[in-house]
């Protein structure tokens, strides 16, 4: 006859019930977003190169972001489908040794699991921080004062700060992470929401998500300026040029963008059996949704449209000085 479960082995087999049951709809989502991301991924190449400046800077440095978001996003991806066939295999389809308990089993895949956890929040963490450069750049461009790309407007340098701060709490969690969690513990016990070092994982989401907020209104104060300079300017309003549309362009969407960075909070509750499968989903489509904005900005921004442009083909101004030397295509590169 045999023993009944321990403690510690239903425990086992409750939390890879869990697991298995918020990740399988996690990683349909995601195989979805993924392969939506590959093909935007292609578009936005063929638009950068099919405008005829492919070896100018801004759109070689534009190019290299969309293809190394596309690798952090596939790499991603991989590591999900690494860790549920890992946590599958170590409990259901390894043999176990005579002797051996449930709990034994299933310790190596744990291990396995926690350092693909570790590495999938760095590589996210890093889909922000690239995001956001992506955003301070635009907003750089619009506020750097006589085109030039070396000098920018002071109050640009607020986003810039909140973004390096970012920067330094993501290493400083590296390093604690390490130094006191994995390294005194060897990998056991790893669960972000109840330590310590994960503060400063929140702090530097919340910094980003501020930098997308602050980048946001002052391009959106641009916009406003802009808007009122071409209704003084000339005689027919409501016509927008240009430069106009490209910075609703770059309003919107990081209104857009930013909103999807506060649901993504889900991913911070304490207790992860509160959010469930919601939160799962949300967190792998978060994986995708993340390293596509850049992406999708470039391939709206090439065409030339809003959310709430109409099939209408409207006059375009394709010079309008911003501050005095700067010019439309300083924003669109």
């Amino acid at each position: 006859m045999n023993a009944p479960l321990t403690q510690s082995e239903d425990a086992l087999l409750h939390h890879d019930g869990l697991f298995i049951l918020g990740s399988v709809p996690g990683l349909m989502v995601e195989t979805f977003a993924w392969a939506f991301h590959v093909g935007t991924m292609f578009f936005a190449v063929y638009a950068l190169r099919r405008k005829g400046a492919y070896h100018s800077r801004p759109k070689t440095v534009l190019m290299v972001i969309v293809l190394f978001m596309f690798l952090v996003s596939t790499t991603l991806f991989t590591l999900h489908i690494y860790q549920f066939a890992v946590q599958v295999k170590g409990i259901y389809v390894t043999s176990m040794v005579k002797g051996q308990s449930l709990t034994e089993k299933g310790a190596p895949s744990a291990v396995l699991s926690d350092k693909v956890d570790f590495a999938s929040d760095i590589l996210f963490e890093f889909e922000f921080l690239i995001g956001d450069a992506v955003v301070l750049w635009r907003t750089w461009a619009v506020w750097s004062p006589h085109g030039s790309p070396t000098s920018t407007h002071s109050i640009v340098i607020l986003p810039i700060v909140l973004w390096i701060s970012s920067f330094g709490c993501l290493l400083a969690w590296v390093i604690t992470r390490v130094t006191q969690a994995i390294e005194p513990l060897h990998w056991l016990d790893f669960n972000f929401r109840n330590d310590d070092p994960e503060f400063l994982l929140l702090t530097n989401y919340i910094l980003s998500l501020v930098v997308n907020g602050v980048s946001t209104i002052l391009t959106g104060y641009k916009a406003w300026k802009h808007r009122n300079l071409i209704k003084d300017s000339f005689t027919v309003l409501s016509v927008p040029t240009r430069a106009g549309r490209t910075l609703a362009l770059l309003v919107e969407s990081g209104m857009i963008y930013f909103v999807l960075f506060s649901i993504l909070f889900f991913d911070f509750v304490p207790n992860p059996n509160t959010a469930g499968i919601a939160a799962s989903i949300i967190a792998s489509l978060g994986d995708q949704v993340m390293s596509l904005y850049p992406t999708l900005i470039i391939i709206l921004v090439q065409r030339e449209q809003t959310i709430w442009d109409s099939p209408e083909v409207w006059e375009a101004i394709t010079t309008v000085a911003f501050e005095p030397g700067t010019h439309y295509e300083d924003i669109v590169v």
